[in-house]
């Protein structure tokens, strides 16, 4: 054990064309790695397929290559790889991943049962940052879809040892499952998961280790009720104990009616931070917020935390509390906001609608120390159990002065939203320009700006307006801060369609 943390078909083909790269000799490159891509059957006989986008946000055409790697936790039939160019500031859509694969890589087998990673490589890019994956995963529930979106990573910021993924559940509402993958390609990887009780009392060493080939991605499912651990909430460390290449985890807690998942990113040890901003806590007469803290150190910790109510209010501060965290002790809190009033802090009434950021600073008392922060935010299902979706506290190094927020759709099926948060490092005020453009021509149609005071969020519904398939440039206008940005896809043309599920799409901050 670890002693201590150390913290469509059509359209999509067409959307990448054959044009050639305007200036290879000064283009850059970038890889994404999509943990995975199903079209599998899953509980109570749900068919689960995956959406993806892939965006160029930059100024020259790139050559996209995708490498699929079929995971033997699928069968593990099918690798193989191809190549196609996407236009400059264009963005590729397709609700079915799989089948952009199967189209142009023979071997995998039709029908589901099948998945893999993804490996993205851009070439031609304008700038590194430029190249963008977003996929989601989701399943028929109710009168819609649910599921759950994530991003591709950058391998080469996941090379750390150790990895904490917090947030986790085995109950009568939910269940969690702790997905792994090698995000490498020189040779294999052996993972070594240790589950801790939320309590932090009790920890368990999973046998045996779980070894990885390059591109392979596998899952415990209901990882907490493995054997000898039987909790009901915790939180795990994933330390690779052999071989060299990066590697990704993540959790996914999955409402045990809907199937709704949540999905947790783990945060590797040289990514942790002591100060740490979550993007939002809801409360409103349909959707609820859920705070979970945890502390990764074997030592007592205090997290400090302000809210900074912004929807019923012009970011208004409510006080600063603190929780206190025994030794890898994680606390859950149902109904943040309401036991942030219970506690004093100076939010209105229950029954109206309150949003707004929460500023976290983990602490030893003399010393900040990092911490893990996630928020879980639901809405009640018709049928019973919840829709919602899952969002990491970000450190300070994860604001930006600049960003994207690619693969925003606005369609029969889909719409979204924009948020933004001043993060406050420096305490000023900043105005964000935000520029909506076309995924499928690349043309920008329209420009706003919003003023956003220390600390203040503020969400754009139907952000993209007309555009079907888009993305989001934001860039700080005026003012000497940082700031985080998200989209929310929600399930269904408008709130009395679909299921209302939300999927969390983090923007890609320009270096």
């Amino acid at each position: 054990m670890t002693s201590r943390y150390r913290f469509a078909l059509a359209s999509f083909l067409s959307a990448l064309c054959l044009a050639a790269l305007s200036d290879p000799s000064e283009a850059a490159s970038a890889t994404r790695l999509v943990p995975v891509v199903v079209d599998v059957v899953g509980v109570g006989g749900a068919r689960f397929t995956t959406e993806l986008v892939v965006s160029n946000g930059g100024t020259s055409d790139a050559t996209v290559t995708l490498d699929y790697t079929a995971s033997p936790y699928f069968g593990g039939v099918g690798r193989g790889s191809t190549s196609l160019t996407i236009a400059a500031g264009t963005q590729a859509w397709t609700p079915d991943a799989m089948a952009i694969l199967r189209s142009r890589i023979p071997s995998i087998p039709t029908g589901p049962g099948q998945g893999g990673s993804l490996r993205v490589t851009f070439d031609g890019l304008s700038s590194e940052t430029a190249g963008s994956v977003v996929a989601r995963t989701t399943t028929p529930s109710g009168p819609g879809r649910a599921g759950l979106a994530y991003s591709g990573i950058d391998p080469a910021l996941y090379t750390a040892s150790l990895t904490a993924v917090a947030g986790l559940f085995e109950n009568d509402s939910d269940r969690s499952n702790l997905a792994l993958v090698n995000a490498g390609t020189s040779g294999p990887v052996t993972l070594r998961v240790t589950l801790f009780s939320g309590d932090g009392a009790s920890y368990q060493d999973l046998s045996p280790d779980v070894v990885l080939q390059p591109g392979e991605w596998t899952q415990i499912n209901r990882v907490l009720a493995s054997p000898g651990a039987g909790f009901s909430d915790g939180w795990a460390f994933v330390e690779r104990v052999s071989g060299s290449d990066p590697f990704f985890a993540y959790g996914v807690v999955n409402d045990n009616v809907t199937n709704d998942g949540s999905f947790v990113p783990g945060i590797p040890e040289d990514l942790a931070d002591s100060d740490l901003t979550v993007p939002v806590l809801v409360e409103t007469p349909t959707f609820q917020s859920e705070l979970t803290l945890t502390n990764p150190n074997g030592f007592p910790v205090y997290a400090y935390i302000q809210y900074v109510e912004s929807l019923a209010a012009a970011a208004t501060p409510t006080g600063v509390y603190y929780q206190l965290l025994g030794p890898y002790e994680q606390v859950v809190t149902p109904g943040a906001l309401d036991e942030l009033r219970k506690a004093g802090a100076t939010i209105g009434p229950r029954g109206g609608s309150y949003a707004g950021a929460l500023a976290v600073t983990f602490t030893d008392g003399s010393f900040r120390v990092g911490g893990l922060a996630t928020a879980r935010t639901t809405s009640p299902a018709p049928s019973g159990g919840v829709y919602g979706l899952a969002y990491p506290g970000a450190t300070y190094g994860e604001a930006a002065t600049e960003a994207y927020v690619f693969g925003l759709s606005e369609n029969d099926r889909t719409r979204s939203n924009l948020a933004i948060v001043n993060a406050a490092p420096y305490n000023r005020t900043i105005r964000v320009q935000i520029e909506v453009f076309d995924g499928d021509t690349g043309a920008k149609t329209s420009e706003e700006s919003v003023v956003l005071t220390p600390g203040q969020w503020v969400q754009k519904n139907a952000v993209l307006g007309a555009v079907r398939n888009g993305y989001v440039h934001l860039t700080m206008v005026e003012g000497s801060d940082l700031f985080l940005a998200y989209g929310v896809v929600n399930d269904g043309a408008t709130d009395t369609t679909g299921t209302n599920d939300g999927s969390f799409v983090p923007m890609v901050k320009v270096r």
